[in-house]
């Protein structure tokens, strides 16, 4: 294998993850719109599931979203690159990683 076909290669290795990632982080937002549209409404219709019984004031029970807001919030800045340092430790080790296979 020469190589330009090693690189291309990488190049689609590199873009499917990416692809993988984002899909992640979508399918991490939506279930967060879910949860956080179930919270709102459910007490409109009178609608008591143990899960929300903490609190009479149903929009406390919406601090409970505030860390996975957070998390959510991570995850999208590590999806989208804006978190640079990270990259650039991945960056590094996936060439480590392949100066070692090459010996």
């Amino acid at each position: 294998m020469n190589d330009i076909e090693t690189k291309n290669d990488l190049k689609y290795l590199r873009a499917k993850d990416a692809i993988k990632r984002i899909r992640g982080f979508y399918g991490h937002l939506f279930v967060f719109l879910m949860v956080i549209l179930a919270v709102a409404i459910l007490p409109i219709f009178d609608v008591s599931f143990c899960f929300m019984c903490f609190s009479d004031n149903h929009w406390m029970n919406m601090l409970g979203l505030i860390p996975w807001g957070i998390g959510l919030l991570i995850h999208g800045l590590v999806t989208f690159r804006v978190f640079a340092p990270l990259h650039k430790w991945e960056e590094r080790k996936i060439k480590e990683f392949m100066e070692l296979d090459e010996e």
